[in-house]
């Protein structure tokens, strides 16, 4: 009996195998050896079926315009020669025996409720769009010393290894079509679907693209930037171990540590009529002084775009980068400290329609090869819980880039 057409494309998927026609040719692309002879022989047999699908109206690429903030990531991973820099990363040890099937049915689901995961990156003419066909990204199983990178142009991927008699569960996605809140519902989806649970349908980020209009300057926005960040440091004097590199290179590192339990900043945010983000922003500027002895400073912010309760569960780039100059005077205690970030952070969010590129432009601050031009180090809160099955969290400490000096999240 002729098995669907659908499983066939699903299986091509997982051998991380794309599929497309040009005129009655069937073109395929993926790594050395993922096409075993079976399915070679199915391609041969269903040649003229696939063709017909590959043709149908139904099945032409959908193409969706970037946003202001997702071409700046574009650009700026041009200019970085698409190294990899901007792919959000996580894995996981999955002990026991593992179940293949249950799992790919699992990548399955996530990515049939989160239709801006199977996009493509185009580029022609300097410009740049995302492209949406019938072919969606499956669960890739991969050897033992397969890379964690994007192919050209993928910007989801997931892969499962083996690793020391388990398997090691690996999630990518590219920063243009997801934010850390959105790499966190993918895996509470996928690990959801494979302990059994069943997934509601979700808002598309596609959908925003289609109807958001683009940013549009404000002349009232630009001059209060323009205000707050006149005379503002380039960078926080940190006691480097060694001179500045005339160019930004790909050494860095991380270091990753566990919160205890009385690090939960809620109840003194609270009591200064502030939010957590506010009071731990304030520390890590506090830490900043203390070893830079500055009372000038700069740290770049990502900021949720994320209002409505849909969005809460929506997959898709929902940033905005804003940079907060705080100027806490050495003496200042925690309370007016808070109150400070609070203050910076409120008229911040008050200058509606303005992209960290158009601030920069009005500044026009001095370039450098070697540092960002508005701030060097970043503060980011994820605020997104994992619901994550019993695993181990395999952390990668592979960095890349260092785009900042110090980044604390």
């Amino acid at each position: 009996m002729t098995q669907p057409l659908s499983d066939l494309l699903e299986r091509l998927a997982q051998a991380g195998i794309r599929i497309s026609a040009e005129g009655d040719k069937l073109v395929l692309q993926g790594r050395a050896g993922a096409l075993d002879a079976r399915l070679q022989n199915e391609l041969r047999e269903r040649k003229a079926e696939l063709l017909a699908w590959l043709t149908r109206s139904n099945n032409a690429p959908r193409r969706y315009p970037l946003n202001a903030e997702q071409t700046r990531l574009w650009f700026m991973d041009k200019l970085s020669q698409n190294d990899q820099g901007f792919v959000l990363h996580a894995s996981f040890l999955l002990r026991g025996t593992l179940d293949t099937a249950l799992w790919q049915h699992a990548v399955a689901q996530t990515v049939e409720r989160h239709a801006i995961v199977s996009a493509r990156l185009a580029e022609h003419d300097n410009e740049a769009w995302l492209e949406i066909t019938g072919q969606r990204p499956g669960l890739e199983l991969c050897p033992e010393n397969a890379p964690h990178t994007l192919p050209a142009g993928q910007l989801f991927r997931v892969m499962l290894q083996p690793c020391d008699g388990h398997h090691r569960i690996t999630f990518l996605i590219h920063h243009i079509i997801a934010d850390r809140t959105s790499m966190a519902i993918l895996i509470n989806d996928c690990f959801s679907v494979a302990g059994g649970g069943r997934l509601a349908p979700a808002a598309q980020f596609t959908e925003v693209l289609q109807t958001a209009d683009q940013t549009r300057e404000t002349p009232e926005a630009l001059a209060w930037w323009r205000n707050t960040l006149d005379g503002a440091p380039a960078e926080i004097s940190l006691p480097l171990d060694h001179p500045r590199p005339a160019e930004r290179g790909q050494r860095a590192g991380m270091l990753s540590l566990p919160l205890p339990d009385d690090a939960d900043l809620s109840d003194i945010a609270r009591a200064n009529g502030a939010t957590p983000f506010m009071a731990y922003l304030a520390l890590y500027a506090w830490l900043l002084q203390r070893w830079s002895g500055d009372d000038d400073m700069v740290i770049g912010c990502p900021v949720s775009t994320r209002k409505t309760r849909a969005d809460q569960d929506m997959v898709g780039f929902m940033v905005s980068t804003v940079p907060l100059r705080l100027q806490p005077a050495l003496n200042d205690d925690l309370a007016t400290r808070i109150a400070q970030v609070k203050h910076a952070l409120l008229g911040a969010l008050d200058q509606p329609g303005v992209t960290l590129d158009q601030i920069v432009s009005v500044l026009n601050p001095k370039r450098h090869l070697n540092r960002n031009p508005l701030f060097q180090a970043m503060f980011v809160l994820q605020a997104q819980p994992w619901h994550r099955p019993p695993c181990r969290t395999r952390p990668s400490k592979r960095c890349r880039l260092p785009r900042w000096h110090l980044k604390l999240t």
